[in-house]
């Protein structure tokens, strides 16, 4: 045995003491839901960096995103908003679509919307499981099974601004 090695078998189970893990109780329901709301929000940072880095992209095509409001997604692609276009007339949705799954490759796999001003993404809510929903900005959303208009709702003190 190394020097050491022990220390980790140890450090585990006073972790498990003193957060209370490994044992069966309510609140280790609560901490799986907190973690999953967590993960959820993760997603919605994530996609939220992804979206300024494809209007980034739009941007270097010699484009500009412009308008205000909410463009939804499912199934790896943005659904269009007339209020949403490129500086050509274009819907913006169609260049979001090539651009965003270069940097967020999970794109498919989600649903949810993200909040465009003037070519800035300022709010994004997510969703990988249908049941667990996240925000950009962080920590907005507090309930599980929730729609997709419940969410946007849930993040509307962001958008108003």
């Amino acid at each position: 045995m190394r020097a050491g090695s022990f220390l980790l078998p140890v450090c585990a189970a006073l972790l498990m003491v003193f957060t209370g893990c490994g044992k069966e109780s309510s609140s280790s329901t609560t901490l799986t839901e907190e973690a999953r709301s967590i993960g959820a929000d993760t997603a919605a940072s994530s996609l939220r960096t992804a979206c300024t880095a494809a209007v980034s992209d739009i941007y270097a095509e010699g484009e500009a995103v412009t308008g205000e409001g909410w463009m939804s997604f499912a199934g790896g692609k943005f659904k269009s908003n007339s209020k949403i276009k490129l500086t050509s007339g274009d819907a913006a949705a169609r260049s979001l679509n090539g651009n965003i799954k270069t940097y967020f490759p999970e794109f498919s796999d989600c649903t949810g919307a993200v909040y465009l001003r003037s070519g800035e993404c300022v709010a994004v809510v997510i969703t990988t499981d249908g049941t667990n929903w996240g925000s950009y900005p962080g920590g907005m959303i507090t309930s599980t099974g929730i729609t997709e208009a419940e969410a946007k709702a849930a993040v509307s003190s962001v958008v108003k601004n």
